[in-house]
């Protein structure tokens, strides 16, 4: 069973993202890319559900009011590392 985060919760999250290019490829190209979109991203955990989780990279305390959210699909969630309690804003848990 999965152990869902405190909001609050100050993280850094590796996840894949969907990943394009523009113009005309061959397909054979296109089936040889295995180029991935590997993104990082820390915030603070404003939600974590079974099918994403919502970061803020700001935050007023006691997050009434976010700004700079992220909803990324746990689908495509890769890693999920807490980055301390010293850094945990406990007013944002509120």
């Amino acid at each position: 069973m999965r152990k869902y985060l405190s909001p609050g919760t100050l993280v850094l999250v590796e996840w894949l993202d969907a990943f394009g290019v523009g113009g005309w490829h061959s397909a054979a190209e296109v089936r040889e890319d295995d180029a991935q979109a590997i993104i990082l991203t820390v915030g603070w955990v404003v939600a974590d559900k079974d099918d994403y989780l919502v970061l803020t990279m700001q935050a007023q305390v006691g997050l009434d009011y976010v700004g700079a959210t992220a909803s990324i699909p746990q689908s495509c969630v890769n890693r999920v590392t807490r980055l301390g309690a010293k850094y945990r804003a406990r007013e944002l848990a509120e």
